[in-house]
């Protein structure tokens, strides 16, 4: 059985032919052509000769469209069937960076549900998405630990029929309110899935980002910039999806500090672009579990910023070519905390004696009737000038922010480190 679409591209062919022939016989001079004379034969021939290669090369292009709308909606799309007992596909779908959805099936599944799996798999394949669609029985234990994917990465009361696995993070449940139709739930997978740059503002989050996976590198950009880093550098997204494997963090030096700045370039060293910092956590040599917990940092200095440069840079950290260096203690990040400027407490004065009558952040009471329209005016006023005071106070803690930061110097670890829980084994992302 030959489908039309397959006998298409031969007669596209069969076409070709004939137009070339028949261009080739129109290049043929009649038995009227004695009276022409030779330039103006040589000419229309010349023009003939052209309009036959606009004619190949539109009918070639024509056959390429053809065949990419062929494999983008003719070839069979499918959810992959995955078998509990094979570790090392599981650990590929599981947590590897390459983005899966996982439908997670038993014995009750609904008709329904495989169904919108494989819609969803074929509504991602018509957004261009690189996530993979797959099926197992997520209660059926799993070879070496004998879990179960519920048991081993989810609450006991949580039973998800959907799961995404995507950048080596671990896996997430799908919420229910997405699990309706095709077009709802791909367009989530597929925001879910693409890698992102995070933002670290607290210990937690930087390990988190960079400490809790072992002998996985992660990149930090160290800059004062506040505006997203994607929008000044839209090459990001291409290194981000390119080395999903590696996280990819921005810290904001205007709010926060970390204990390894005073080992990075200057601003001006660095020509204004992004610092960059390699952090990793690893264990040293040791029976089973006993070696030693280690944080290795390398500092990025003669660094040019650019696309090319910092996946060299990556790459060579995947491959443990980077040279990080040992760091004596965990690295870690905490808030400025500046102190209240002048003009915020002036608006705090100007508001408590401001208005006795009327309780505070209240406008004071106004009679109805013919006053009423008064009111309104004095009440609009009045949210205009708090407003005013609220940029004026934002401003001024940015102010204080960049002054801080230039007064630190080289005092970065002498702070008291802010409590946070260490990372226990069960937490890192380990298959087995």
């Amino acid at each position: 059985n030959i489908r039309p679409l397959e006998l298409f591209p031969c007669t596209l062919v069969c076409l070709l032919f004939v137009a070339m022939g028949k261009a080739k016989n129109a290049s043929k001079p009649s038995s009227g052509d004695g009276i022409q004379k030779k330039e103006k034969r040589s000419d229309l021939r010349a023009r003939q000769d052209a309009l036959a290669k606009q004619l190949v090369l539109g009918l070639a292009a024509f056959v390429v469209l053809v065949a990419v709308l062929a494999n983008l909606f003719y070839t069979p799309v499918h959810v992959v069937e995955l078998n509990p007992d094979d570790n090392q596909k599981l650990r590929e779908v599981l947590l590897a960076p390459d983005p899966w959805l996982v439908h997670c099936i038993g014995d009750n599944t609904s008709e329904k549900l495989n169904v919108l799996a494989l819609e969803t798999a074929k509504a991602l394949r018509i957004k261009n998405s690189d996530v993979e669609v797959g099926s197992i029985n997520c209660s059926a234990p799993l070879p070496g630990s004998g879990k179960s994917i519920y048991a081993k990465f989810f609450k006991k009361k949580d039973r998800p029929q959907f799961v995404v696995a995507a950048n080596g993070e671990r896996p997430r449940a799908v919420p229910a309110q997405y699990v309706v139709r095709a077009e709802l739930l791909s367009e989530y997978v597929h925001k879910l899935a693409a890698p992102k740059l995070r933002l670290i503002s607290s210990p937690s989050t930087l390990s988190k980002a960079c400490f809790d996976t072992l002998n996985r590198p992660c990149v930090v950009l160290v800059t004062r910039v506040q505006d997203k880093l994607e929008t000044k550098y839209p090459w990001l997204k291409s290194v981000l999806k390119a080395h999903r494997a590696t996280p990819i963090a921005h810290v904001n030096t205007t709010t926060h500090l970390t204990s390894f700045q005073k080992s990075l370039p200057t601003e001006e060293e660095s020509g204004g672009h992004p610092r960059v910092v390699f952090l990793q956590r690893t264990r040293e040599a040791g029976e089973g579990d006993a070696g030693k917990v280690t944080f290795q940092a390398r500092a990025m200095r003669d660094f040019e910023f650019g696309e090319a440069a910092l996946g060299e840079a990556i790459v060579s950290a995947q491959n443990g070519a980077l040279d990080l260096r040992p760091l004596s203690k965990k690295p870690t990040i905490k808030s400025l905390k500046l102190p209240r400027t002048k003009s915020s407490s002036s608006s705090a004065n100007q508001k408590a004696t401001s208005g006795t009558s009327a309780p505070p952040g209240k406008p004071p009471p106004v009679s109805q009737g013919a006053g009423g329209d008064a009111g309104k005016g004095a009440e609009r006023e009045l949210r205009r000038r708090r407003q005013m005071e609220r940029n004026e106070e934002e401003n001024a803690l940015i102010e204080e922010a960049e002054d801080a930061e230039d007064s630190a110097g080289d005092g970065v670890e002498d702070y008291e480190e802010e409590e946070e829980e260490d990372l226990e084994d069960g937490e890192e992302v380990e298959y087995v």
